[in-house]
Parts: C-alpha cells; sequence; structure tokens
C-alpha cells in the first residue's frame, strides 16, 4: 500500500527495525503485535526521557534558587550590594539587599544613575562622576570611599566599586560593581584618629615637660655653684680684714692728739703701720678673690639666660650655633664647676690637640660638659679608694672632620649591666638624683650632630665619657638624610 504521509522519525526506525516500510503493512498477526509492542516500547522510553529531563530541570531551578538564596543571604550578612547599568538602554538593575542599603523601598523602580548621584554628598559628587567615567572610558575597575544620604538616616559612607563588562569586540555594554556601607569602619577610623591625635599631644606635653625638667636641672647645677660663690663672697665680708682696720683706726682716733708719740713709743700703736702693711696684702688678696667669684656669677648668670633663650625653642633647632674655642669653653665649664668639683682635692689634667675651632652651639656643649664634670666629680667621691682622685680631659680631632673630647675619672665606675640605660631617662645611681642629667645631654650631643659614649671596665676601675661633635654643627644637619 502506497503512502505519501511522512512517518514519524521514532516509527520509522521501528519499521527498520522489523524490515517493514510505511508502504507495505505486515500480513500475519505475530508482525502486528510485534510492531505495536516495539511502538509501545519506544513510546515508553520517551516518556521516561521526558520526565528525567523535567526533572532535571526542576532539580536545577531548586539549585538555582538554593544559590540565589545564599548569595542573597551573604550580601545581607557583608551589607554588600550589587548594581548594573546598561549603557545603550540606560537600564539599571539593583539587588536586594543594594535596596535595603540605601532605605530605597523594594517596590519602586530603579533609580537612575542622575537619582543616585544627587543621593551622593555634594562634596564627593565630582569624585563620583569621575570614577564613573574612568570606569567606562578607559575600561578600568575604579573603587572609591562616598558618602551617600539614605531617605531616613544622615550621611553614611559606602565603599563603591566600578567595574566594565566588556563583549567579545571589547566594546563596553555595561558597568557593574558592588556597594559596601563602611559607616562604622570609618567612625572607627577618626576614633584612632582621635585617639592618636590625644596621644601625640600627650607625648608633646610629656616632651615639653622633659624640656622643662632638663632646663631646670641644668639651671640647678648652675645655681648651685652660684650659691657657692656668693657663699664664700658673703664669708669673705663677714670674715673681712677691714672691720679689723676699722679697729685699728679707733685706736689711732683714740689717740690723734698725740698720734705722733703713739705710733712710735707706744707699744700697741708700735704694732700699727706694720699691721695695716700686712693687711693692704692681705686685702689686695681678698678683693682679687672676691672680683674673681663675681666673674664667676655673671657667667653663671650669663649661662642661665642662654639655658633659657635656647629652651624656648621648643622644635629643638638650634639657632645659636657660633665659632668658639673649645679650650676656652672647656674652662669656663671648669670655672662653672669648680667649687662643686673641690680642685683642691681633684687633680684635673688637660690634654688638648692643635685643633681648637669648632661651629656649634656654646650653650648646649657648656651644658653637656657641666653636668659631665659633675657625674666625674660624684663617681670619684663615690669610690672608696682615696688615693688617684683625677679627672682627665682629652681633645683630640679625628680624620672624617669631627671632634671628640673624652672626660675621664677615677671613680666608682659603671656596673656594665646598667652601661645600656645610663643615658635613660629617669635612669640614676645617685641618692637624691633626678636621672635627667645624663640623658638631656645625650639629647644635647645628638642635636649639636654628634654622640655622647660611655665606656667603663666596671665598678671601681673609673669611667670615660666620649662626646663626639662635627666641626660645624649646621653643615652636619644639612647633609643628613
Amino acid at each position: 500500500m502506497k503512502n505519501n504521509i511522512t512517518s514519524h522519525k521514532t516509527l520509522e526506525r521501528q519499521l527498520q527495525r522489523l524490515s517493514l516500510s510505511n508502504d507495505i503493512l505486515p500480513t500475519k498477526i505475530e508482525e502486528w503485535k510485534t510492531l505495536l509492542n516495539s511502538i509501545n516500547t519506544s513510546y515508553h522510553e520517551a516518556d521516561q526521557d521526558k520526565y528525567i529531563l523535567e526533572r532535571s530541570s526542576e532539580i536545577a531551578a531548586h539549585e538555582m534558587m538554593v544559590s540565589n538564596n545564599r548569595l542573597k543571604e551573604a550580601q545581607q550578612i557583608a551589607k554588600i550590594g550589587y548594581f548594573s547599568y546598561e549603557l545603550e538602554t540606560n537600564r539599571t538593575y539593583y539587588s536586594d539587599e543594594f535596596y535595603t542599603l540605601f532605605g530605597i523601598p523594594s517596590n519602586t523602580p530603579p533609580p537612575t544613575f542622575e537619582q543616585v548621584l544627587s543621593m551622593v554628598h555634594k562634596e564627593d559628587q565630582a569624585a563620583f562622576v569621575s570614577d564613573f567615567k574612568n570606569a567606562k572610558n578607559n575600561s578600568v575597575s575604579i573603587e572609591n570611599e562616598f558618602r551617600l544620604r539614605t531617605p531616613h538616616n544622615p550621611y553614611r559612607w559606602y565603599q563603591l566599586i566600578f567595574y566594565p563588562v566588556l563583549e567579545d569586540n571589547k566594546i563596553i555594554k555595561k558597568i557593574t560593581g558592588i556597594a559596601m556601607d563602611i559607616t562604622n569602619r570609618k567612625q572607627a577610623e577618626e576614633n584612632i584618629a582621635s585617639l592618636n591625635q590625644q596621644l601625640v599631644s600627650s607625648a608633646r606635653k610629656a616632651g615639653m615637660a622633659d624640656v622643662a625638667t632638663s632646663m631646670l636641672h641644668n639651671v640647678g647645677n648652675i645655681l648651685n655653684s652660684a650659691n657657692v660663690g656668693l657663699s664664700l663672697i658673703c664669708e669673705s665680708y663677714d670674715h673681712s680684714i677691714v672691720n679689723k682696720i676699722l679697729t685699728v683706726l679707733e685706736m689711732m682716733k683714740d689717740n690723734q692728739q698725740n698720734l705722733n708719740i703713739y705710733l712710735f713709743n707706744d707699744e700697741k700703736g708700735k704694732l700699727i703701720l706694720p699691721y695695716l702693711i700686712s693687711a693692704y696684702e692681705d686685702f689686695n688678696k681678698e678683693v682679687s678673690k672676691n672680683h674673681a667669684e663675681i666673674k664667676n656669677l655673671v657667667t653663671h648668670l650669663n649661662h642661665i639666660r642662654e639655658i633659657i633663650d635656647m629652651q624656648q625653642n621648643i622644635s629643638g633647632k638650634s639657632t645659636l650655633v657660633e665659632t668658639i674655642s673649645l679650650k676656652e669653653t672647656i674652662d669656663t665649664a671648669l670655672k662653672m664647676s669648680t667649687h662643686k668639683l673641690g680642685t683642691d682635692i681633684i687633680q684635673i689634667e688637660k690634654i688638648y690637640d692643635a685643633h681648637d675651632i669648632i661651629q656649634t652651639d656654646k650653650s648646649k656643649l657648656l651644658q653637656i660638659l657641666v653636668n659631665l664634670l659633675q657625674n666625674a666629680k660624684d663617681a670619684i667621691f663615690s669610690n672608696e679608694h682615696p688615693n688617684n682622685k683625677k679627672i682627665s680631659i682629652t681633645v683630640r680631632k679625628e680624620d672624617n672632620n669631627k671632634i671628640k673630647l673624652l672626660i675621664s675619672d677615677s671613680g666608682i665606675g659603671i656596673d656594665p649591666k646598667d652601661k645600656i640605660k645610663i643615658f635613660s631617662f629617669g635612669f640614676t645611681k645617685k641618692e637624691g638624683g633626678h636621672g635627667y642629667g645624663l640623658h638631656a645631654s645625650a639629647l644635647f650631643a645628638k642635636e649639636l650632630g654628634g654622640s655622647l659614649e660611655l665606656e667603663s671596665e666596671g665598678i671601681g676601675k673609673g669611667a670615660t665619657f666620649t662626646l663626639s661633635l662635627p666641626l660645624n654643627t649646621l653643615h652636619e644637619k644639612s647633609i643628613q638624610p
């Protein structure tokens, strides 16, 4: 039987399997049964494939829904919203969390780029537009922080990332990105910045207190020497020979009627002229001694004035650099410390290099020298061995345009475990000491472009402080990095 109707492909496969065609019908009942059974099996298999396909679609849809829910939960936890902006259609898409972040009702249409821009703080709008254009025109990912206003809240801080999406022909089709609320982080940063500012302020006050303490310590050293000088002058006038001369003058006044006879014939009168001659010599010595003490007092007062002038510049930059003689400066420091050192007991040895002139801050150098000499004296009198009380002052020039000034003493020495702490603020081994002098001296040495170091072989073996200074303090500071 000829039939022009096109058969279904499944039917054609069954006919071919049974060696039949759509033009010839089976002639036997068994052939019909076989054909119908084969067709039934094929349709059953097709139903199974359809069921599997539908089931697979349901599973895939469920898994996608689970993934979307997880992504949504992750965005909610991290407070991150996703957005995309299609350049050709000017359409925008925002994730649910984006709406939540900015307090926009989820049933409202997606805000346009212009509407989002209106939410940005005025001070940040220019940067917002610039970053967007940069991502669009240069195909680069841009990240920045902006302040945006939400409908029910004041401005909050958000971190935005603009990410360009390119097609195969490398044409940007849309800008995607994320927005993350970082207000808490920014507030924490502000709190940290505030705490840092408080710390800086506290450190500055502590530094000012340190400077004031150092200044008072150095002024105190000078005032102690000045008080000793004043005490000697007062003692000199209390026991002055002038009082004795006044007594002699009273005797001469009482005998002025017969003064000639009294001076040459009276037993007491004969003593007056030799006594006056001797008193004249003693008086000259006393005047010279008092004059020297007064000069020392003037030097002390001038040094106090220099310390105050220097400490008024809290920045620590010395503006008092001058050309000075090391020998003269050392002698001045010795004069300022003479009574404290007890030079009638302690031997002072000076060994000077031929080079003597340097450019430095004389006031700071004097403070260092006075502190070192005072410590040397204290160390010597703390030593149990009474012999060999000696302070040596050595000055020598180094090859690297530096001067080294060494002050060695035969004092108690330094315990090796204390050497690392000797210049620390507040560290002292002296009873009633404050631990300011050596600390301040080390700082002054650094400000002068040099350094202060200590060497000691141990307890009872003395100590040597080495002060290294550049020949020109200003030049040394100018070449430091």
